[in-house]
């Protein structure tokens, strides 16, 4: 009986010992692979600062972890910064062909001269499959309970990210939520975002947009060269959850003569009333205008067996109008592109 035991757990110290090596070479790979990245990044402009790195994800995964990590885009559209405290890169050893980033902890994230932002998250990690000599096209992301803001401007309990980039028109796939506000407004942000309560239980979209590269000249050339290559953006809303207003629909967008957003929209509502009642009372809309709305969706609504009306609603955006069929809502802020270059 001793022999056997000793010659299953000679056989599984073995194994344990060859998987130990073939993790550790593995690592080896993962931070070579890394290191080349970073050189070929920084030779197109990026800034990429890495702090102590350390193997990680034994046994199943091949990992180098980073301590603070700083990416800086090229500022051409428009520069990104990215800081990390914890971050990890590598491969699964069961699937060596899917490229594995994730992160914990705070994130400090920067968008040309506006100011930081900061986040922090439970975890997040992104899934990128690998494939021989061909671009990265795919994308997933999946986020567990971040926190935006110092004082906070909202937590999110799950958000869902797929990208398709392999064809000239760009997809994203979204659904987030459970989202929770403050009681009350941030100074500095819009009010818009507290007018339908404190809790955006879902939020599940589709969009579809002309994809270009980087272009020279900042992001206004980038908006030019978008509208005159036809670019449009298509957003199909599967579903919006928020306090008493369920919403969902399609929108088309597109840049006018003045790179100003133009478009139609088809939205499926319900809870319009509380909806524009809520848009009154942050200011976004007018109390008149509010009113006609109220009275023409009314007659357009069509009762349901179980919850309230339900009505789909024309929208159009031009010349920075948005309206309802032929009734002006509300004007939207304008553009400005020069502010991003």
């Amino acid at each position: 009986m001793r022999r056997p035991l000793l010659i299953s757990i000679a056989v599984l110290g073995t194994l344990a010992l060859a998987h130990t090596l073939v993790w550790r070479w593995a690592v080896g790979r993962v931070e070579q692979a890394l290191l080349a990245q970073v050189e070929v990044a920084r030779g197109r402009g990026w800034s990429i600062e890495l702090g102590a790195m350390r193997a990680t994800g034994w046994p199943l995964s091949a990992m180098v972890g980073i301590e603070a990590a700083v990416v800086t885009s090229p500022a051409e559209p428009t520069k990104l910064r990215v800081t990390a405290d914890h971050a990890a890169f590598g491969v699964s050893l069961l699937n060596s062909s899917m490229l594995l980033i994730e992160a914990h902890g705070a994130l400090h994230t920067q968008i040309g001269e506006s100011p930081q932002v900061v986040e922090a998250i439970d975890t997040a990690t992104l899934h990128i499959p690998l494939a021989n000599n061909e671009p990265i096209g795919l994308a997933d992301l999946d986020l567990y309970n971040g926190r935006v803001g110092v004082p906070m401007l909202f937590s999110l309990t799950r958000l869902q990210i797929h990208l398709d980039a392999t064809t000239p028109t760009l997809g994203i796939t979204l659904k987030a939520g459970p989202a929770t506000f403050p009681a009350e407004p941030v100074a500095g942000m819009a009010k818009l975002l507290w007018a339908f309560g404190p809790t955006m239980e879902r939020l599940d979209l589709h969009a579809t947009a002309l994809s270009q590269g980087m272009i020279a000249g900042g992001a206004s050339n980038w908006a030019t060269r978008w509208r005159d290559q036809g670019g449009k953006l298509t957003v199909l809303l599967t579903a919006l959850d928020w306090g008493k207003v369920a919403a969902s629909g399609t929108t088309t967008l597109s840049l006018d003569a003045n790179l100003q957003p133009t478009g139609t929209a088809t939205l499926r509502l319900s809870g319009f009333s509380e909806a524009l009642d809520a848009l009154t009372a942050v200011g976004a809309l007018h109390a008149r205008t509010a009113s006609t709305a109220k009275a023409i969706l009314s007659l357009m609504a069509r009762p349901q067996e179980n919850g309230p009306p339900v009505v789909e609603a024309p929208l159009t955006l031009r010349d920075g109008t948005v309206q309802l069929g032929r009734i002006p809502l509300t004007r939207m802020p304008e553009l400005r592109w020069s502010q991003l270059d």
